[in-house]
Order: C-alpha cells, then sequence, then structure tokens
C-alpha cells in the first residue's frame, strides 16, 4: 500500500484497536480486583496506557503528521516511539500479570 492508503487504514483501525483494548484493560481490572496489589497496579497502568494512547497521543501523532512543520518528521517520531514505548510496556505487563495468575 502507498502511504496516504496505509495511513487512511491506520487512521480506522486504530481508534477500534484502543476502544477494545480500553474495554478488556476495564474488564481484566474488574477481574482481578482481589488479586495482588501489583497485578491490580499493572492493570491500571495499562488501562491509563490506553486511554491516553487513544486520547491524546492518536490525535496528537495524526495532527503532527497531517501538519506541514518543518519539524515534523522529528516530533512524528518522538510522539510514535512513545506511542510503541507505551505499546510493547503493556504487552510486558499482561503477560506478567497473565502468568502470575
Amino acid at each position: 500500500l502507498d502511504q496516504k492508503n496505509s495511513s487512511k487504514i491506520i487512521r480506522k483501525l486504530f481508534p477500534k484497536l484502543y476502544t477494545w483494548s480500553i474495554i478488556f484493560s476495564l474488564l481484566i481490572l474488574v477481574l482481578i480486583l482481589g488479586s495482588a496489589k501489583l497485578l491490580i497496579f499493572l492493570s491500571f497502568v495499562i488501562l491509563l496506557g490506553y486511554v491516553y494512547s487513544s486520547k491524546s497521543l492518536m490525535h496528537k501523532i495524526n495532527s503532527i503528521s497531517d501538519s506541514k512543520l518543518k519539524n515534523k518528521n522529528k516530533l512524528f517520531k518522538k510522539y510514535h516511539s512513545l506511542s510503541v514505548v507505551i505499546f510493547v510496556t503493556q504487552i510486558i505487563f499482561l503477560f506478567f500479570i497473565y502468568f502470575s495468575l
């Protein structure tokens, strides 16, 4: 796919991904409320990560991508890298929670 079409697909996919991730993270948090405090904390951090990524970071990345700023590429890399770090951290935390139950 070219950049224009891949961007359209990503912009349709990620809001749905984040919405479902928030729903499942909230469900997991509710289901493990009787577990160790560390697991509850990690689950809460996962939920906050998805909310932040969905409500703030995704919009910032899209607006930078659409902008005509001179430092557009640098800003895009910075915020996209942050979103990747958050996502990988969430996956690690989910594995930790899963294998701790």
